[in-house]
């Protein structure tokens, strides 16, 4: 398989003229927080995030409460999924996502697999891709997100058809895994720029009851 076409593959996100999106933005951070918090030391798949989401969500059921806070698919897996074997739930698709992941990871690298993933990955109410969420919901660049917006787009990728019909209808979405995913980059400063610390300090009250603005306003 030669995964590096998918670097020029036509898809249904690409938009003429869209900027890319920064790996090192808010919203890369705010995804990787969200989906994928070993991104960069894992090699396509994750043994150990899968063990930890196993055991978290086994404890939430038991618990009472909502499971799946975090999923054991990588983005490299995600991603591979989107670009070669859809979202058949069979065995054999699972296998194949595994081998087309590995084989991102040494043949594309991490930073063109972020890239490509923020670029197609569906955000609800038809919309594909970073940069498109970020106008359809705030109606800005997905460089201009502010970190509570950021982590309200990252939130949204969990279920993100179900969280825009919620948004939609009560200006609000899972406000548990919204704080969850803020809580996540406020453990990870490293990952931080300094002008992005400047905004995390200066956009926490946004967290309470942000407003999308545009067709979900």
């Amino acid at each position: 398989m030669d995964t590096r076409r998918l670097l020029q593959a036509p898809h249904r996100c690409q938009t003429d003229g869209a900027p890319p999106i920064a790996t090192d933005g808010l919203l890369a951070r705010a995804v990787i927080a969200a989906e994928d918090q070993r991104f960069f030391e894992h090699p396509g798949y994750d043994l150990i995030e899968w063990q930890h989401s196993l055991r978290q969500n086994q404890q939430a059921r038991a618990d009472g409460r909502p499971s799946r806070l975090r999923g054991a698919s990588t983005l490299t897996q995600q991603l591979a999924k989107l670009a070669f074997t859809g979202d058949d739930r069979t065995a054999l698709r699972k296998i194949r996502e595994l081998l087309y992941a590995v084989e991102m990871e040494q043949s594309l690298g991490k930073a063109r697999i972020l890239q490509q993933y923020l670029q197609r990955v569906p955000w609800g109410e038809g919309q594909c891709g970073g940069q498109a969420a970020a106008q359809h919901y705030f109606g800005v660049d997905a460089a201009d997100l502010n970190p509570a917006q950021a982590a309200w787009l990252a939130a949204m990728l969990h279920r993100p058809d179900y969280h825009a019909r919620q948004w939609r209808g009560t200006g609000q979405i899972d406000l548990t895994r919204a704080r969850w995913v803020l809580d996540q980059l406020r453990a990870r400063p490293r990952d931080l720029t300094p002008r992005q610390r400047a905004q995390w300090q200066g956009r926490l009250e946004q967290l309470g009851r942000p407003r999308p603005q545009g067709k979900a306003g």
